[in-house]
């Protein structure tokens, strides 16, 4: 099924990707897992910091704490909107 975000919802949409399988053997499967929740708190559980790739570009060391602001975006959006 599809899903359409509502930016109104005061809810972040977390998705974590991961690949499985091996790059020789040409079998690599990308595994999503989709989340819904107003703040999420990533660490490393070793002191080893991780790279993050937050919106697609942005590039961030963990720890890091992403948190909704409520009204902090101004939209526009068409009447066909569906949401």
């Amino acid at each position: 099924g599809s899903y359409v975000s509502n930016p109104q919802d005061g809810l972040l949409e977390i998705v974590i990707t991961s690949k499985t399988g091996s790059f020789f053997s040409k079998k690599i499967k990308k595994v999503n897992s989709l989340f819904y929740n107003q703040k999420v708190k990533i660490k490393s559980i070793d002191k080893e910091s991780l790279s993050l790739q937050i919106d697609g570009a942005n590039i961030l060391k963990t720890p890091v704490e992403i948190k909704i602001l409520p009204r902090k975006i101004r939209m526009i959006v068409g009447r066909e909107r569906m949401f």
